[in-house]
């Protein structure tokens, strides 16, 4: 019974560590995917966005990244003209404005459905949104998300062909950015600028523009937007009657789109070629040009990208003589035109239809998803919190069991390396004391050797004794600079590192010889034994005793021997 009870528990602790390391993830895999989705949208990466962001399970989110989700998607939605989408989004944020924290991301709430209105043409309602969101963010004190906002206005503007009102707005996004320490204004921002500057007829600031995009993008590893900055730095020196530089820098946009694969990018250059050389007199290389865009410009189906594909087309068979073809395309030119305006209009009377039957579905559907919800949460709230509450309880007691074993794994293994260090400590002051003993015993030996030698000598002639003298000498030689002494003074210090050091800080007035007594001491030797050591009498070991007792400033009462054992 009891080893079931063991491998039980031992699966709970395995369950639990690898619960713990799976919630980690979980909480940790939010924040890499919105990195990733922020890096991949400043790349004009916007399918990718999706589907990176793909990896999330939105309703298991809390708020603030629920929030972030949907904001991201709606962005990249909007890019892509998938304006159905972007209302989802929306909805989405809807339906969370009754949680708790909600406030906090009602500035980007409303800019998101600025941004809609935006797209699909509603510029009164476009324009109250933005303002809404432009009065929180200023209260809030948000002002990288007030620059955004500058930054969409200055876009909506744009899109409406007011480009002074365009620069207005865009440069304020910018100056906002410039004043963050963290943050710095995206490419796409500044080649923005440049376009509306380039509007206005702001030539010189439009330059500085393109080549700040040009730079940043060569920085940041962004070919989409580098392309599109030296495209329309291109057209701006076009502008300016200079060919040499309009050509340089609309075959470096070419060569950069081609090496990533452009499609749009390379259509848009070689139109853009085939214009320069029509004003230049090169019908031949415009023709190659033309010839070259045209179908990718099919395959793209385009409509933006025809109208101008007809019109280069027009204009290059108006030069080559060849009327027909030339009044053929330019039929094709206007036609197309005049179909995306209907366009345009057709697209904004249906977003209004579909948008009040959206409205009426979306209605129905959240009535009756409610009352699903409603009987569903009934009947099975009972089940969920009880298995809820089990979950908790065995997560808490395995956490509590890891824990423990834990504390007293460490507790263990710091008491074995503790006991291992003592026993170490003890076993050298053995070897230390015994060293001492051996020493002293051997100049015990060879104080009674010396003893009996001289009797010996005493008995012979005076002619003979003389002879013994050199070895009475080497008996009486001090030892204590080579050899054992040497040894032992050297393991001595190796055990007792810090004696000399803390002896002196009592008394620094020490000599060698009390140094060494001290030693002798500390090693639990007596005074005989000391004094067969460093081969003095014991009366004058018992004085160098006293005059320790006195530099130390011992009392009567205290011993000698037990404060530096202890010291």
């Amino acid at each position: 019974m009891k080893w079931i009870i063991n491998v039980f528990a031992g699966l709970l602790v395995v369950l639990g560590m690898m619960g713990n390391s799976l919630l980690a993830q979980d909480l940790e895999l939010p924040n890499k995917v919105f990195q990733e989705a922020d890096d991949l949208y400043q790349q004009g990466e916007f399918y990718e966005v999706l589907k990176v962001l793909d990896d999330l399970e939105p309703y298991s989110l809390d708020l603030d990244d629920r929030m972030r989700y949907e904001i991201l998607r709606s962005d990249a939605f909007l890019q892509l003209s998938w304006l159905d989408s972007v209302q989802a989004c929306a909805d989405a944020m809807s339906k969370l404005q009754d949680q708790p924290g909600f406030e906090n991301w009602e500035g980007e709430y409303f800019f998101v459905l600025g941004n809609l209105a935006a797209a699909r043409n509603q510029y009164k309602e476009a324009s109250d949104y933005f303002q809404q969101a432009n009065l929180i963010f200023a209260q809030a004190g948000k002002q990288v998300q007030q620059a955004k906002l500058y930054e969409n206005v200055g876009l909506f503007y744009l899109d409406l062909k007011d480009f002074a009102y365009a620069y207005r707005y865009l440069k304020q996004a910018y100056d906002l950015f410039i004043k963050l320490e963290d943050v710095e204004p995206n490419l796409n921002l500044v080649v923005n600028m440049g376009v509306a500057a380039f509007r206005v007829d702001s030539f010189e600031m439009a330059e500085q523009l393109y080549l700040k995009a040009i730079q940043m993008g060569s920085q940041s590893g962004s070919p989409f937007q580098k392309a599109r900055a030296l495209s329309n730095l291109a057209n701006l020196y076009r502008k300016l009657n200079n060919e040499a530089l309009s050509l340089k820098y609309f075959d470096e946009a070419l060569s950069l789109c081609k090496e990533h694969e452009l499609a749009v990018g390379i259509a848009i250059n070689h139109l853009n070629r085939s214009e320069l050389f029509l004003n230049l007199g090169k019908y031949r290389e415009a023709q190659e040009d033309i010839e070259i865009a045209e179908p990718i410009v099919e395959g793209l189906n385009s409509q933006t990208l025809k109208v101008a594909l007809y019109e280069s087309k027009a204009r290059l068979f108006l030069q080559l003589g060849d009327s027909l073809q030339s009044y053929r395309f330019f039929r094709q030119y206007v036609a197309l035109q005049d179909s995306m305006r209907l366009s345009d209009n057709r697209r904004i009377v249906e977003a209004w239809q579909t948008r009040f039957e959206q409205e009426r579905l979306m209605r129905e559907l959240a009535e009756r998803d409610e009352d699903i919800a409603k009987a569903k949460l009934r009947g099975n709230l009972s089940f969920f919190g009880g298995l809820f509450v089990i979950i908790v309880l065995v997560a808490l007691i395995i956490i509590l069991i890891y824990a423990r074993r834990q504390h007293l794994l460490k507790e263990e293994m710091a008491e074995k390396e503790k006991q291992s260090l003592m026993r170490e400590v003890e076993l050298n002051k053995k070897e230390l004391t015994s060293k001492a003993l051996s020493i002293s015993s051997i100049e015990e030996s060879k104080a009674n050797l010396k003893k009996k030698l001289i009797q010996v000598v005493e008995k012979l002639p005076e002619a003979n004794q003389w002879e013994f003298v050199p070895i009475l000498k080497e008996l009486d030689k001090d030892d204590s600079t080579s050899g054992p002494w040497k040894e032992l003074q050297t393991r001595f210090e190796q055990v007792h590192d810090d004696f000399y050091k803390r002896l002196n800080e009592l008394a620094n007035d020490l000599t060698p010889v009390e140094l060494k007594v001290a030693s002798f001491i500390r090693l639990n030797l007596s005074s005989k034994e000391i004094s067969q050591l460093t081969k003095r009498s014991l009366g004058t070991v018992l004085n160098v005793r006293s005059s320790l007792r006195k530099k130390l400033n011992l009392t009567n009462e205290e011993n000698l021997t037990s404060f530096l054992v202890n010291l």
